[in-house]
């Protein structure tokens, strides 16, 4: 005689029979391809000197309290903090070490540039002054951060100016908050004249 407990059971028994046969029957995963591994693997090429600024931006950590502002190398081989708290920024640094040691005079107009841009990134706006050594005086460290874009013994620094070739302060004409004008005077050593050297 069949009993409740009897079709309870056998209905049981076929549900796990159907069950064990969809899973002997469902389709494998998708072997990952060695050349997808090997895709997403692949380092982030950070060689770009394009890229210096969102590194820079990586590499610093601001802390601010009601005092001052302090900057933190955050395991960044670019960035060197000195025992004075100051902060060199290595590769502005090592650019402005090609100041004056160009044939070509524009290329250390191209190198100051690059310092501004440096700045720039860092404040958001241009050293604030009219004269050189109002700018040259953040560019080697005083400013908030105390980051050092051109360092102490530069070739192209004369007292507290950045120099041209001739030995001639450069001229800085700031025309907005994110673009300065730098001219240099020339082999002539006098300012607005034909000989005069810049970058339009």
């Amino acid at each position: 005689m069949v009993t409740k407990r009897h079709w309870w059971i056998a209905g049981s028994v076929a549900l796990l029979g159907v069950g064990i046969a969809v899973w002997m029957v469902r389709p494998s995963d998708p072997a990952i391809e060695p050349e997808e591994v090997a895709e997403s693997a692949l380092p982030v090429d950070a060689s770009n000197s394009d890229r210096i600024e969102e590194d820079l931006a990586a590499a610093v950590e601001t802390a601010i309290d009601e005092t001052k502002i302090q900057v933190h190398a955050v395991g960044d081989f670019r960035l060197e903090r000195q025992s004075d708290g100051r902060v060199f920024f290595k590769p502005s640094i090592e650019s402005a070490q090609q100041l004056n040691r160009s044939n070509y005079p524009e290329d250390s107009i191209r190198v100051v540039q690059q310092l501004l841009n440096h700045y720039r990134f860092a404040y958001k706006e241009n050293p604030v002054g009219v004269e050189n050594f109002e700018i040259t005086e953040q560019l080697v460290g005083e400013n908030p951060m105390q980051i050092v874009f051109v360092a102490p013994g530069n070739p192209g620094l004369v007292g507290n100016e950045l120099v041209d070739e001739w030995g001639t302060p450069f001229f800085f004409h700031a025309v907005s908050s994110q673009q300065m004008d730098v001219r240099s005077a020339g082999p002539d050593r006098e300012l607005w004249t034909a000989d005069d050297i810049f970058i339009e």
